[in-house]
């Protein structure tokens, strides 16, 4: 009898685990120079890049306009969650941690007008540095960090964005990893940001944290 209870306590564990598990996941990595990543006593973190965001969400297809107001609302209310100055630079375990978000957030003017899709939606490494090469930043050299939204899809609930470090004066990428991570949370707004939060946290804690130890 008490051998049965274990085994169906360890399986109950094993099931729920496992549904934990699978709302977060690294889904791509490429990382051709992570060791300048690493070892740059520096960075500048650009924020959020909404510019090419697809809302996957059947139920909101034609208010793309509607909704718009929400891309900017997403981003402030992800940065009082997660202030940068305060969490993203504890984070990082850099010297010098310079915040500039303007050169980057101000492309949430580019989201497309049907940007709310029936399907699922992603993009390629080379388009990330398509998007890339195409930044206008005041500062010239040294170490950039970005998160490069993709998809915030309602069906299967989950957000999925680039984590991207680059070399500012030749915005060729160092490492760029994609992640998907769960929404959760009340509203539109509450649900996204919190997501957005969420999936910020997957990066740093199961991706990261761990890279940095090891070639530290």
């Amino acid at each position: 009898m008490k051998k049965n209870l274990v085994i169906i306590l360890f399986t109950f564990l094993f099931i729920y685990l496992l549904s934990c598990s699978q709302g977060t996941q690294i889904i791509n990595e490429y990382n051709p120079n992570i060791n300048k990543v690493i070892n740059s006593p520096s960075i500048t973190y650009y924020g959020v890049d909404m510019s090419i965001l697809k809302l996957t969400n059947p139920e909101k297809i034609g208010q793309d306009e509607h909704i718009r107001h929400y891309l900017n609302a997403w981003i402030s209310t992800f940065e009082r969650e997660l202030p940068p100055e305060e969490y993203i630079a504890k984070w990082l375990k850099k010297d010098h941690f310079t915040f500039e978000p303007r050169d980057v957030q101000k492309r949430t003017e580019l989201v497309g007008e049907e940007w709310i899709i029936w399907e699922d939606y992603s993009f390629t490494i080379d388009k990330l540095k398509e998007i890339i090469k195409s930044y206008e930043l005041k500062k010239d050299d040294g170490l950039g960090f970005v998160i490069n939204i993709e998809n915030f899809n309602k069906p299967n609930e989950y957000i999925s964005a680039y984590f991207t470090f680059f070399d500012i004066q030749t915005r060729e990428i160092l490492w760029a990893s994609k992640i998907k991570g769960e929404p959760g949370g009340w509203g539109m707004n509450g649900f996204w940001s919190n997501g957005l939060t969420n999936t910020t946290k997957v990066f740093i804690d199961k991706n990261y944290k761990p890279t940095y130890k090891e070639y530290n």
